[in-house]
Formats: structure tokens, C-alpha cells, sequence
């Protein structure tokens, strides 16, 4: 039928270095994403994947290997047939289940940077350092990316010595107008309450608003269809025709994700701050 725009949906899983793809049979996704030191987390269903990759699965993904470094992860992809795919979540695989047949769905939950609990590093700066000479290489003790966009400061005497999940968290506390956050492949260090980019999306009933808006604490909550424009830091300007009161420039600080190829899910549900409370809050 013209105007139809079919969906995509792919997970990959990294099993001790193979690469399992998975894009033609149901799967679902449902996860939360946070612009702080919070590890963005998820759940996935993937029906009827064949038996052994199941085992193999199910006997590194049971609650006695919970202690233990995760071996495997995954990496979600999703879009519209115009537009391509584009990354939704990566993480490390941490519990593994199977529901009961007819329909086999092997329920996976998965955490960004699971692993950086149990790996440890020491950082140290004698004298002043560059904030963005410390992120970067934070970043490169994190094997990620960095996205450097707060005001640069000198800060004396840096040190740290912990898990590679506590220096993010470290990050995020030299500066108290700073958020420090792993989005993905990439360490984001952005001024808190602000955007990480010049660049504002709309969000409208044109644009794949659905739904009424709900104002948060620290400003609103809605729902859009999936887009690659939206991603955690970003500015929106949200216009609402059904409750105006709540229009106006926000930033995207929870990003929630509900997914599914074979069902009705598809979008996001986003919090986002109003930039004027939030640093009145602050």
C-alpha cells in the first residue's frame, strides 16, 4: 500500500565472538537510557532462535554466573525501510530466560558497561589539567568515543583509582554544571540542563508526537514514533495542539524505548528537562 514505511528491527549478539544476527523472526526491546551515571539497561524477546545458540545462552545467563564478567553482549538496531537502520542500545548480556513452548521466547536482560563494574583503573593528573584532556582520557580508559561539549576548566590535582563505572560517575562530579554520561559507543560530557548540540528537533503531531504530554518534575514527559533524530542530550521544541501549556524548548534526559517488529510498539517515551528550572533546581 503506498505511504506505508515498514518498520525494521535487528539484535545482534556477540557470543564469545560470534556474531549472531537476527532481524526476520519476533523480537521485542524495551530498555531506558540515561544522561547520567545510571547504566542504561534493557530487555529483549527473540522467538524461536535455534536450539543450541538457546543453550548456549541460557547456561552463561543463569543467576549463578551473575558474580562473573559477562561474556556476551548486544547490540539493537532499529528504523524504517527509508530511512535505514540506526543504533538503539548496546550492553552486556547479564541474565538469560526461556518462557514455555509452543512459542519459545528467549527473554535476555542486558546493561551498558556491565562489565566496567569489575574492571579497574587509576587516572591522575599532577597539577592542573584540561576537564576535557581528563575526559579524553577517560574515554580512553572506557574504549569509547568522546563527546566533549561542557566549557572547558582547569581542574587541580585529579585523581582516581576504581571501577571503570566509577569514573564516569567521577566525571560528572568535577563540575557540578556537568553531565557525564555513556551513551552507547560514546562518553558524552555536556553542560547540565542544556543540550549537547545547537541543533533543535521538533516535536509535534506532524513529526510523530503521540498522545498528550505530561509535565515531570523537571519538565515533560511524551511519546514519539521512532526516530534517528532523537537521542539522549538532545534539544526538542514540543508543541502540543491538545495541551499547549505545556510547549517549549526541552532537553531529553531519560530516553525510554519499546520496540517490536511483529507487534504494535515503536517508539520512544521521553523525559525532558525545561532548561530554565532545571538550573534554577540546580
Amino acid at each position: 500500500m503506498p505511504g506505508l514505511d515498514p518498520r525494521l528491527l535487528r539484535v545482534t549478539i556477540d557470543l564469545e565472538g560470534e556474531l549472531h544476527v537476527y532481524e526476520r523472526i519476533a523480537i521485542s526491546a524495551k530498555g531506558t537510557k540515561y544522561a547520567s551515571a545510571i547504566s542504561n539497561i534493557c530487555e529483549i524477546r527473540i522467538a524461536n532462535i535455534d536450539k543450541e545458540t538457546r543453550e548456549k545462552l541460557l547456561s552463561e545467563g543463569t543467576p549463578y554466573s551473575r558474580l562473573a564478567p559477562p561474556k556476551n553482549s548486544i547490540l539493537i538496531e532499529a528504523g524504517r525501510e527509508s530511512t535505514g537502520l540506526h543504533e538503539i542500545f548496546r550492553g552486556d548480556i547479564t541474565t538469560v530466560n526461556v518462557t514455555q513452548a509452543p512459542d519459545i521466547w528467549l527473554v535476555m536482560r542486558a546493561i551498558t558497561g556491565k562489565q566496567r563494574k569489575t574492571q579497574t583503573t587509576t587516572l591522575s593528573q599532577s597539577g592542573a589539567a584540561k576537564f576535557s584532556l581528563i575526559a579524553s582520557q577517560a574515554a580512553g580508559e572506557l574504549g569509547l568515543a568522546l563527546d566533549f561539549q561542557a566549557p572547558d576548566k582547569d581542574v587541580a590535582n585529579f585523581s582516581f583509582s576504581g571501577s571503570l563505572e566509577g569514573l564516569v560517575k567521577t566525571l560528572g562530579e568535577i563540575s557540578s554544571k556537568v553531565d557525564a554520561y555513556v551513551d552507547d559507543d560514546r562518553l558524552v560530557v555536556k553542560p547540565r540542563f542544556d543540550s549537547d548540540s545547537s541543533e533543535v528537533i521538533e516535536v509535534n503531531i506532524s513529526t510523530g508526537l503521540v498522545g498528550i504530554p505530561e509535565f515531570v518534575d523537571l519538565g515533560v514527559r511524551c511519546t514519539v514514533l521512532l526516530s534517528s533524530e532523537i537521542r539522549l542530550g538532545q534539544r526538542i521544541r514540543l508543541t502540543s495542539a491538545a495541551y499547549p501549556s505545556t510547549d517549549g524548548d526541552y532537553v531529553i534526559y531519560r530516553l525510554g524505548f519499546d520496540l517490536a517488529n511483529r507487534d504494535s510498539p515503536f517508539y520512544y517515551v521521553l523525559e525532558a528537562s525545561n532548561p530554565d528550572l532545571g538550573k534554577k533546581a540546580a
